[in-house]
């Protein structure tokens, strides 16, 4: 049975990272560049 998160079913994604989150929802914040450049 999937999950009700669509990120928890995912091993690997074949577009870029932030076009793939915006499809899924609202990115609210990201981290500096300076920082892990992991986003949210």
């Amino acid at each position: 049975m999937p999950s009700q998160n669509a990120l928890l079913d995912i091993a690997q994604i074949d577009t870029e990272l932030e076009s793939y989150l915006t499809g899924i929802g609202k990115i609210s914040y990201r981290f500096p560049a300076h920082d892990s450049g992991c986003q949210s």
